[in-house]
């Protein structure tokens, strides 16, 4: 997960901390590799729809929030959600291929081929109070996670943070 705060006077003479005024807008990126078992909108032996998870439910990417997010697939930008707006939910289907913003139909990935992937996640808020992001997915992972926490201002690396996750 990579980081940014987009501050409207960052450090100007790079070395004085006082010297940081923060609005509060926050932007990330992840990427995260995946695995496709079957074709986008392929059907299984069964008749039902491939690509589900370990426990047999449909794959799925979803996003609710307010503000900018991108989400790409191997470069190729499947989701958008960018502007400055209210809540807004997106969902991409990796089983059906179908892509919807507030429960319309905007796109259809049918057709994306089995195999490994790159799902990259761009977000960004643009305001300073009642900000909200909401991840949720239950893609085939590669079983590996990497994580760091870095100080805000010099890049450091904080050893021994902890996460949890739920």
């Amino acid at each position: 997960v990579n980081h940014v705060l987009y501050d409207s006077r960052y450090n100007t003479d790079g070395s004085n901390v006082d010297n940081v005024i923060s609005n509060f807008q926050y932007g990330m990126s992840i990427d995260i590799d995946m695995y496709l078992p079957y074709n986008v909108g392929q059907r299984a032996p069964d008749g039902s729809y491939g690509n589900k998870d370990l426990h047999g439910n449909t794959m799925h990417f979803k996003f609710t929030g307010d503000d900018d997010v991108w989400v790409l697939l191997d470069g190729q930008l499947i989701l958008d959600l960018g502007g400055v707006h209210n809540i807004e939910k997106g969902d991409i289907n990796f089983s059906t291929g179908e892509v919807t913003i507030n429960g319309a139909t905007v796109n259809n990935i049918s057709g994306i081929k089995a195999g490994e992937h790159k799902l990259t996640i761009y977000y960004l808020e643009r305001g300073s109070s009642q900000s909200n992001c909401a991840i949720y997915f239950n893609l085939a992972p590669r079983y590996e996670l990497h994580l760091q926490k870095e100080d805000y201002l010099t890049q450091d690396l904080l050893d021994g943070a902890q996460f949890a996750f739920y």
